[in-house]
C-alpha cells in the first residue's frame, strides 16, 4: 500500500479529491494540520491535529504518524513548511519513507527571493529585477512604477504596485523586510512541471497563461504549448534540485 501524508492541508479539498482518483485502491491519504477546522482533513482515509510547524516537536509527531500509518510518501501543502521537510529527510529516508521536497539548498533558495534572484542570475537564468534594499534601489536609479512584496512571503500577502518614490519609502519604513522588483506588464504565465525525484530530469510540463488570480495562485487559465519555453523550463531545472511536482511563473515580454 502506498499511504502518502499531507502535512498542513488546510483547505486543499479538491487537490486530495483529485489525488485520491489517481491513487484508487491502492492505499491510504492521511492528513495533519493544527486546526480541527480544516476542510481536508474530512475527506482524508485518517486525519491527524498536530501542533503548528514552528513547535519543536512538530517534525517527532509527523515521524510518528508515519511509522503508525505505514507512510511511504509524506509531502506539505505550504510554502513554508518545505523547507523543514528538507532539513530533516534524512530523518524520514531513514525509515524508509520518501519526503516529496527539493534538496535543503534549493529549498532556501526557493523561499528566499531575493536569493533568489541572485542565483537566476548568476547562472544565466533571465529573471526580473530585484533590489534587496532601498538604498541598492537608489544606487541603480531604478524607475517607476516597481512592485514590492516580503523576500519570504507567500500567497501574494504584502505585495503591491508603488508608482513614486514616497511611496515607496513609507513602504519599505513600514517594513524592513520588502524587496524591490521591476514592474512587469508582460504576459503573465505559469507551468506545472513534473521532476523525476531520481534523475532530477523534467518529465511532464503544464504550460498555461493566466486570465484571472486570486490569494497567489491562478484561478482562471488557458493551456498552451511552446517549445522554446520547455526548453527554458528545462535549463531553469538543471540548475537546482527539484523532486516530484513544481510551479514555476513567468512573464512574456
Amino acid at each position: 500500500m502506498n499511504n502518502v501524508l499531507f502535512c498542513c492541508a488546510g483547505r486543499r479539498v479538491k487537490l486530495l479529491k483529485d489525488f485520491r482518483k489517481t491513487l484508487g485502491n491502492n492505499g491510504n491519504i492521511v492528513v495533519a494540520n493544527n486546526s480541527k477546522l480544516a476542510p481536508a482533513l474530512y475527506i482524508a482515509d485518517k486525519k491527524y491535529i498536530v501542533s503548528k510547524i514552528s513547535d519543536e516537536n512538530y517534525i517527532n509527531e509527523i515521524l510518528n504518524i508515519c511509522e503508525k500509518e505505514k507512510i511511504k510518501i509524506v509531502c506539505t501543502l505550504i510554502d513554508p513548511e518545505i523547507q523543514i521537510l528538507a532539513q530533516n529527510a534524512e530523518k524520514f529516508e531513514s525509515k524508509g519513507i520518501f519526503v516529496m521536497a527539493p534538496s535543503l539548498n534549493t529549498a532556501k533558495l526557493c523561499f528566499d527571493k531575493y536569493e533568489m534572484f541572485k542565483y537566476a542570475n548568476s547562472n544565466g537564468i533571465r529573471t526580473i529585477k530585484t533590489y534587496g534594499s532601498f538604498e541598492e534601489f537608489e544606487r541603480e536609479k531604478a524607475k517607476f512604477p516597481v512592485f514590492v512584496k516580503p523576500r519570504t512571503g507567500s500567497g501574494s500577502v504584502g505585495a503591491k504596485k508603488i508608482e513614486d518614490l514616497d511611496s515607496l519609502k513609507n513602504e519599505i519604513n513600514k517594513d524592513q523586510s520588502l524587496i524591490i522588483q521591476e514592474y512587469m506588464d508582460g504576459i503573465d504565465l505559469d507551468a506545472d512541471v513534473y521532476v523525476d525525484s531520481i534523475s532530477k530530469k523534467v518529465v511532464s510540463i503544464f504550460s498555461k497563461k493566466k486570465l484571472e488570480s486570486k490569494i497567489g495562485g491562478a484561478s482562471k487559465t488557458i493551456s498552451f504549448k511552446d517549445e522554446k519555453l520547455n526548453i527554458f523550463i528545462e535549463n531553469i531545472v538543471s540548475k537546482f534540485e527539484f523532486k516530484g511536482a513544481i510551479n514555476i511563473d513567468f512573464f512574456y515580454k
